[in-house]
């Protein structure tokens, strides 16, 4: 009996390092596996990062864009409006301003013929009421034989 409780014994302890060295195999194992499911986990999550990262920045980029847009279409609306209305408003001062000067430009031309007249004593009058009679000076040739002679 004593022979048998050693070998017991023994194998007993035997199979506990038996069992200790699986354990341990496990173990091992287990913490390989985890290593690498959560290498695999980590690719994955960073996968799904790097994604939705791509994902926002082109949101955030088609969004800038939308609203540059919506500007540039708001911007060139307000320009045609005041190149209108700036128009409409030059046609008005220009077509107001025209007429001022011409005015102006007659009321001149008119106040120096007057001087003129009272300068020369009439004789422009004198020489307008030949020309509608038809009468013409000595010294000048009806145009189209002026023409000839200088041909």
């Amino acid at each position: 009996m004593y022979f048998n409780e050693k070998c017991w014994q023994e194998e007993e302890k035997v199979d506990d390092e038996r069992k200790k060295k699986e354990q341990h195999r496990k173990n091992e194992g287990n913490k390989r596996k985890g290593k690498v499911e959560r290498k695999k986990n980590d690719e994955e999550r960073e996968q799904k990062r790097t994604k939705t990262k791509r994902k926002r920045r082109r949101k955030r980029k088609r969004k800038r864009k939308r609203k540059r847009k919506r500007k540039r279409k708001i911007e060139r609306k307000r320009m045609r409006k005041r190149k209108w209305k700036k128009k409409k408003t030059t046609k008005k001062k220009n077509s107001e301003e025209e007429n001022q000067v011409e005015a102006k430009e007659e009321e001149e031309e008119v106040g120096d013929e007057e001087q003129v007249v009272e300068e020369n004593g009439g004789e422009e009058e004198k020489e307008r009421e030949r020309e509608k009679e038809g009468g013409r000076d000595s010294c000048c040739f009806s145009f189209p034989l002026f023409l000839i002679f200088l041909y």
